[in-house]
């Protein structure tokens, strides 16, 4: 028995054309709504980082009087601000991003 030959007799049921649509409506409602919540994680990922943004100027708007009280130099605490920035991105964000990426990987 050929394909075709196969493919034919498949279409020519015709519960196989209701399954077909009943199928692609359930891929539609997928690939719409697993859209949405991607839109999601990127918003909540966007806020994450806007978030971060606003604490480091909140450090540099407050380097002046961290500076006159821990005694060190401009540089040095924006040295300091970059390093600690980073360390928490690595500790924070990098678990969160690996097993997003596995969840998504096992997931899919």
């Amino acid at each position: 028995m050929a394909i075709q030959d196969l493919v034919v007799l498949i279409l020519s049921n015709p519960a196989t054309y209701i399954i077909l649509i009943i199928e692609f409506a359930l891929g539609f409602a997928f690939g719409y709504y697993f859209r949405k919540l991607i839109r999601g994680m990127i918003a909540l990922l966007i806020l994450g980082f806007i978030g971060t943004l606003l604490n480091y100027t909140l450090l540099i708007a407050l380097r002046d009087a961290i500076v006159e009280e821990l005694s060190i130099t401009p540089e040095k605490l924006v040295t300091l601000a970059g390093l600690v920035t980073m360390t928490f991105g690595l500790v924070m964000l990098a678990p969160i991003t690996i097993g997003l990426l596995i969840g998504y990987r096992i997931g899919g």
